[in-house]
């Protein structure tokens, strides 16, 4: 077995929902699938309330993370936010914005 984590790292509430909404798509087959929100440093307020009170994921646990300070290099935030488990664990990496299919 193994687990996915969904990444997506961003800070326009309208971006983070359709990244969210395009990913909670995806046709898991029922899988457990953990979403993980790295959102920036400067993210919208409303942002933030919509991860707190109104995300809709399905598919299992919800963590996020706000750092106090905007990073040098956002890449690297992007690979700090998840780190493997096991050598059966995965991550699918997404800046907001993104659309699957």
């Amino acid at each position: 077995s193994f687990k996915l984590t969904v990444v997506v790292r961003g800070s326009r509430r309208a971006q983070l929902e359709e990244t969210v909404r395009s990913a909670r798509a995806l046709g898991l087959l029922g899988d457990r699938v953990a979403l993980h929100l790295q959102l920036s440093a400067e993210a919208e307020a409303s942002a933030l309330s919509w991860v707190l009170h109104d995300l809709d994921w399905p598919h299992g646990p919800v963590t996020y993370a706000k750092p106090l300070l905007e990073e040098l290099v956002p890449a690297a935030a992007i690979a700090d936010s998840w780190y493997p488990s096991s050598e059966h664990s995965f991550a699918l990496l997404l800046e907001e914005g993104a659309t699957l299919s």
